[in-house]
């Protein structure tokens, strides 16, 4: 896993309109999910479907912590 590719992709989209629309439009999961495993790798980042999981794991776990806090 490497979590610093994940973040430089991350970055590369927040810079990227037309990235954005086209992952904003895939709805479903796994495809979303494949299709940023893909883009990543065209970006040269070294992504994988366990470290997007991860990332939508976490982000979960921090909406739901949140929510317990109030």
């Amino acid at each position: 896993m490497s979590v610093q590719d994940l973040q430089r992709f991350q970055q590369i989209v927040l810079a990227d309109a037309g990235l954005q629309g086209e992952l904003r439009g895939c709805l479903d999961r796994a495809r979303f999910v494949a299709l940023v495993v893909d883009r990543a790798r065209e970006q040269g980042c070294a992504v994988e479907v366990a470290d997007i999981d991860a990332a939508f794991d976490a982000t979960a776990r921090n909406w739901v912590t949140r929510g317990a806090e109030r």
